[in-house]
């Protein structure tokens, strides 16, 4: 880690306490859910199998597993929607 991961960053003091809002940590099944809720936001539907290995081989990070199913849907084609166990192993085991 760097000098300038260690600090924290100037804007965390610019803004006061009462306006900073704490997003809550999803992990596990909770992840899985948020995942697919929105990923059918987005038009997209993840099979409980595809959630569940997005969640497991990348990690609790919501954005990281976004991406990677957004990857997963690309590995059915351009204009694929589906995303289950065939397209995440497509993209995560390549």
């Amino acid at each position: 880690i760097g000098e300038r991961d260690r600090r924290p960053h100037w804007l965390l003091d610019a803004i006061p306490a009462p306006a900073v809002i704490e997003l809550p940590l999803r992990k596990g099944r909770a992840l899985e859910d948020w995942l697919r809720q929105r990923a059918a936001a987005e038009g997209y539907t993840v099979t409980e199998d595809a959630a569940r290995l997005l969640v497991q081989w990348t990690g609790d990070d919501a954005v990281a597993v976004l991406a990677e199913m957004r990857k997963a849907a690309l590995a059915g084609g351009p204009d694929n929607v589906a995303v289950g166990a065939k397209e995440v192993t497509a993209v995560l085991c390549a």
